[in-house]
This record gives C-alpha cells, sequence and structure tokens, in this order.
C-alpha cells in the first residue's frame, strides 16, 4: 500500500464519520422539531388557571365550564392563557352532548363537518345562533359551544391531529 492510497482510506474514513456525525445531527434536530410541530408545548395545560395570579391573561368563569362535566376542567398553558387540561377528551365529550346543536348550527350557516380542524369557524356562528333560537335551552348550548371552541383552540394546534 503506498502513500497516496493511504490518504484516500484516511480521507475516506474522515468523510464517513463526517457524514455519520451530519445524519445522526440531522436526525436528532427532526425528532426534536416533530415534536414541537406535534405537540407544542406552548398549548398544553401547565398550571392553574387562579386569576389571583399575574402570569394568568384573561377572566374565564371556569365554574361555568365545571358545571357541564369535569372533564371540560381548564387550566392554564405556560403563556397563562386558558387551555382545557384534556382537549382530546372535552372535545369527544362536546361532540356527545351536544351534537344536534352543532348540526343544527352546521346546517342553518352552511358550514363544514365539525372537527377539530374547524372549530375556529364554529366559534362565531355558534354564538350568533344562540341569539336567533327561541329556546332558552338551545340558546344555553349554543352559548357554550361558542364558549368551548374559544378555549379548544388555544389548547390544540392544528397540526396535531392524530384522534
Amino acid at each position: 500500500m503506498d502513500v497516496s492510497d493511504h490518504k484516500k482510506q484516511k480521507k475516506l474514513k474522515k468523510w464517513i464519520i463526517t457524514m455519520i456525525v451530519f445524519i445522526i445531527a440531522l436526525s436528532g434536530i427532526a425528532y426534536i422539531g416533530f415534536k414541537v410541530v406535534l405537540y407544542p408545548i406552548d398549548k398544553i395545560y401547565v398550571m392553574a388557571y387562579d386569576t389571583t395570579n399575574d402570569k394568568i391573561k384573561g377572566n374565564v368563569a371556569i365554574e361555568k365550564f365545571l358545571e357541564h362535566g369535569e372533564v371540560y376542567d381548564i387550566g392554564a398553558n405556560m403563556r397563562g392563557y386558558a387551555v382545557f387540561k384534556n382537549p382530546d377528551k372535552a372535545y369527544k365529550q362536546l361532540v356527545k352532548d351536544y351534537g344536534e346543536v352543532i348540526e343544527e348550527i352546521k346546517k342553518m350557516y352552511g358550514l363544514p363537518e365539525f372537527s377539530k380542524t374547524e372549530v375556529d369557524v364554529y366559534c362565531n356562528y355558534a354564538n350568533t345562533y344562540s341569539h336567533q333560537v327561541e329556546k332558552q335551552e338551545v340558546q344555553d348550548k349554543a352559548k357554550f359551544i361558542s364558549a368551548f371552541c374559544d378555549i379548544f383552540e388555544n389548547s390544540i394546534n392544528e397540526r396535531y391531529f392524530f384522534n
């Protein structure tokens, strides 16, 4: 083996090691990015929603949500905004409990199917609908759907949909 072959082998080893390190680093960055995109930290419940705390933003009446069930329990994210402690369970319960009113809103305004990606669309329409119906019970349900949608938007990220 002459000197030039030895140099070529050394270069090849350096190149292979460099590529391995690059691939590992790129994989680590992709993994971290993947986690952030799928479940961003600012969307999850990290502290109690206590309006006496300076970090809390807004003035959500938690007790009004709890009147509809424990599944609608509210906490705060790291920025102090109200979020559902378990947004997936809260969403499923809303669909179960208020499905017929959601369907009425959908038909009245020609909205797309109610889903986690369409919650923002229903937020305003549910509030408008609450002022257009006569039955107090339906008005209350529509107002709750609107309030739910407002908190749910804080609780999820549009790119996080596996359920």
